[in-house]
């Protein structure tokens, strides 16, 4: 009793609870060993032939000490050994997980960290298991193919594929699985849960990470969690990647934000970012610019490096969230100045073009002629170019209106980036390279607009003067 008495803390409730067991079972197991016991000592004295099996005192005692050290081995079980994850405890596994983080403390979390990420196979099953949905739609799309090609139809789907109702009963125990893993894995996004993960388990949330890119697992459900983690991480002070940024320490190995950010398989697949871009923190803060700043240079070190300049949706989600910081920056100049912020700020900008000139620098010419613009009016969106001198353009365009010239705390930013991107040369140069060619697209046509003025621009709200307006002499 004194060791059930310790089973009583959540963690080891829910472990109990992973496998449909309860501390009364436990409670009536010892409660009939001693019972056994009892029944043992009295045999002896009791006028019996002792023929049958259960008339003799041993037997009881081995029955006492089975119900007595079956649950003793559950005690030091559950007291030992995470929980884990199978197909026949998934629905136990889940509820006890969800009653678990639904009045968690903070070291609660830690545990159950350690519990569901330890063993890198509990991850797995769930995303396995919630795959079913998948190849649920795959099989209805063949079907579905198959039947419009059977009556001369165009062989399009609009939307998700239709799957049979023969294919949900023959797969309804699977498909009743995928939707409570499917489940899970939205609950695991919650938010103290993922900050939890990058302040006191950042090693063992690396180490899942890297598990997934290296099985390339991945499940559309399974986007939130990972999306939350990248989140908690950049807007966390006290997260392993504030540490990870520094000079010394962490940054000599910085794990979590490589697993997050340097893997391509987890940017293309689950995009980390993308819950961030839409929840900007109002507000200023030197040292979330320099986490976001941190990651979204590995981000673009992994671009270049796998040769990724068409890039898929992740590098849309780093242009967001400078133009957002940016639009900031902008409504609070001159108001209040944050030079901090602004050089902070002011570096990441320049580390990105930076890395992208040195890509552009190595990178073959069959390659980067697409890159180029080949109409001043119609810009490439879709390239990771025009996504750099985006955010260069907007980091401009947000102090253009109230620059107050060399006194003004972006004037290095401003100074700096015409330096790098537009050199001097000593001699006439041979052509603009693509990141050099969409940034002057964007400033001239910004510049003509301004010279046009704004009701010129189209013909119906074009300004005539009146004739009662006398002419100003020149």
């Amino acid at each position: 009793m004194l060791a059930i008495q310790q089973l009583i803390k959540p963690i080891y409730l829910f472990r109990l609870a992973a496998y449909g067991l309860r501390i009364p079972y436990l409670a009536w197991a010892v409660f009939l060993g001693a019972l056994c016991s009892v029944v043992a000592l009295l045999l002896p004295n009791l006028p019996l032939s002792h023929t049958g099996l259960f008339e003799y005192p041993i037997t009881w005692e081995l029955l006492g000490g089975l119900f007595i050290g079956g649950a003793y081995a559950v005690v030091g079980t559950v007291s030992l050994r995470p929980a884990r994850l199978h197909s026949f405890n998934l629905i136990p596994f889940v509820r006890a997980a969800s009653h678990l983080l639904s009045a968690a403390d903070e070291d609660d979390r830690v545990r159950l960290a350690n519990d569901l990420l330890r063993d890198t196979r509990n991850l797995e099953r769930l995303i396995r298991f919630a795959s079913a949905f998948r190849q649920a739609e795959m099989h209805g799309a063949i079907v579905e193919f198959e039947r419009l090609r059977a009556i001369g139809a165009p062989e399009q789907i609009r939307g998700r594929p239709p799957i049979s109702a023969f294919y949900l009963f023959a797969h309804r125990e699977e498909l009743d699985k995928a939707k409570t893993a499917a489940t899970f894995l939205h609950i695991l996004a919650d938010p103290e849960f993922c900050s939890v993960l990058v302040r006191k388990c950042a090693w063992l949330t690396a180490s899942t990470l890297k598990m997934l890119a290296d099985k390339s697992l991945h499940v559309e459900h399974a986007e939130p969690f990972v999306q939350e983690i990248a989140r908690q991480g950049i807007l966390s002070a006290e997260s392993m990647i504030a540490k990870e940024i520094g000079y010394t320490g962490f940054s000599s190995i910085p794990v979590l934000s490589n697993s997050l950010f340097g893997t391509w398989f987890i940017l293309s697949q689950y995009n980390p970012l993308e819950a961030l871009a839409f929840n900007i923190p109002k507000g200023f803060s030197e040292s979330f610019v320099a986490r976001l700043n941190a990651a979204c240079e590995i981000i673009l070190e992994t671009a270049i490096r796998s040769d990724d300049y068409w890039p898929n949706r992740y590098i849309y989600h780093v242009q967001s969230a400078y133009e957002k910081i940016c639009s900031q920056w902008r409504f609070t100049r001159p108001k209040s100045l944050t030079v901090d912020y602004a050089v902070t700020l002011s570096i990441g900008i320049q580390k990105l073009y930076r890395l992208l000139l040195d890509g552009l620098s190595n990178l073959e010419w069959k390659r980067k002629r697409p890159l180029f613009t080949t109409d001043s009016k119609t810009f490439h969106r879709d390239n990771l170019v025009n996504t750099v001198a985006d955010i260069v353009y907007e980091s401009l365009a947000c102090v253009a209106n109230d620059f107050t010239g060399p006194d003004d705390d972006a004037w290095h930013h401003a100074i700096s980036v015409f330096l790098e991107i537009y050199p001097r040369q000593e001699s006439e140069p041979v052509g603009m390279n693509p990141l050099q060619q969409q940034l002057a697209v964007q400033l001239l046509d910004k510049l003509r607009e301004n010279m046009d003025g704004f009701y010129r621009r189209s013909p119906e709200f074009c300004w005539r003067p009146s004739v009662h307006m006398r002419r100003i002499p020149q």
